[in-house]
């Protein structure tokens, strides 16, 4: 996939002090050229009279120097091409409340993948996908930690609802520490449709849920599957329970009364990423 990017930074030195119309600075790099070295000032010869130090004055400690901001690190940007201005403070007023550090990057749509080109690509390239199918989770945290996970752990892509599904915005994006340009996502009307397109596909599909009675760790999951995870207040719906081949759940504690869904997802899929050799 190809994404289009443009990114605005604020100066962080003097030389950026021009602007033209359309309030972008002249200059379009930040990368500073070495001053010249001044010339040392000649030492002042000591005056017999004044040749003690006065104690106990005002000017008696010297100033520490104050540390020159340093400019940002766009050496990759141009090397890269990637499109970038550098603006003044005032383009960034409407994100005063945020912790953008002097950069802002625009970034073209995320491009979804239709669900028959998701499968039917994945298993011309890769005989032995894991497709993630996410039910009902709305929370981007959760959304954006399991994507991190999931590129991490290799998986194929990730398959959500077109409604009751977190959005795909900027806390998506930080969250998954940007890895979710890394994966494929399909949006579907209905996650039943996507089993059943899965199941036709020759696909296994299990269902990670705290109510089955098998282990995670007795049960083979060498093969092409196709992984649900549920909401944390709702879980999986029923409707997908009872079309899932299989259901399984991750022993814990008595002490605790079940686990975050990112956290269940990281253990399930890298005991898949185990059993698969991969």
């Amino acid at each position: 996939m190809v994404y289009k990017l443009k990114i605005f930074i604020i100066p962080s030195n003097k030389k950026h002090t021009k602007l033209n119309p359309d309030g972008e600075y002249f200059q379009k790099s930040m990368i500073e050229e070495p001053k010249p070295k001044a010339k040392p000032k000649p030492e002042a010869k000591p005056n017999a009279q004044n040749s003690e130090p006065k104690k106990g004055g005002a000017n008696e400690q010297k100033e520490k120097p104050k540390a020159k901001p340093k400019p940002p690190k766009i050496n990759l940007i141009i090397k890269k091409n990637i499109s970038h201005s550098f603006v003044p403070i005032q383009r960034f007023e409407r994100l005063k409340n945020k912790n953008h550090q002097g950069a802002l990057a625009f970034l073209s749509p995320i491009k979804l993948v239709n669900i028959e080109e998701l499968i039917d690509n994945s298993l011309k390239k890769n005989g032995n996908p894991t497709f993630i199918l996410l039910d009902g989770i709305t929370d981007v945290r959760n959304f954006g930690a399991i994507i991190r996970t999931a590129v991490a752990a290799n998986a194929t892509g990730i398959i959500i609802s077109q409604s009751n599904s977190a959005p795909i915005n900027s806390d998506v994006v930080k969250t998954s520490s940007g890895t979710l340009f890394n994966i494929p996502i399909s949006k579907v009307n209905n996650l039943k449709d996507a089993v059943m397109y899965l199941k036709a596909s020759n696909i296994e599909i299990i269902s990670l849920t705290e109510k089955a009675e098998k282990s995670i760790y007795e049960r083979k999951v060498d093969k092409p599957l196709g992984i649900i995870l549920g909401s944390e207040d709702k879980g999986i719906s029923k409707s997908l329970l009872t079309i899932s081949d299989d259901k399984i759940h991750i022993p814990i504690s008595d002490k605790v009364d079940s686990l975050n869904v990112s956290v269940a997802f990281s253990i399930m899929v890298f005991e898949i990423v185990k059993q698969k050799g991969l």
